[in-house]
């Protein structure tokens, strides 16, 4: 989010910034297969009772839903286009797992 290039974050305050911080982290984070049932299972439960609100308390269940529908999406698009975009995960995996490695880290699944 901040770099040496970009800041997407410096026009907004100190708890501006946290509130995005932690949109972008937990949306992220459940674009990850592995809690796909329990965020599905939680989102539906949500949807179902009286107080749901997705413009409130429910909007950041809403985005991560909305941002793992179009990350498990890719297969769907024509074959050149998915084929790049893999190649672009496979990358940023691959990235990933060369990080861990300098950093002393367990490498992750894929990476």
């Amino acid at each position: 989010m901040r770099n040496e290039k970009y800041d997407i974050l410096s026009s907004l305050n100190t708890e501006a910034v946290k509130t995005a911080r932690n949109i972008i982290v937990n949306t992220v984070l459940g674009t990850d297969n592995a809690v796909h049932f329990q965020h599905l299972n939680h989102f539906k439960s949500r949807k179902a009772d009286k107080d749901f609100e997705p413009k409130g308390k429910d909007k950041v269940d809403l985005l991560t839903l909305i941002l793992h529908s179009a990350d498990l999406s890719n297969p769907t698009r024509p074959l050149e286009y998915s084929k790049k975009w893999t190649m672009r995960v496979l990358d940023e995996f691959f990235m990933q797992g060369d990080k861990e490695r300098e950093l002393g880290l367990p490498i992750s699944n894929l990476c």
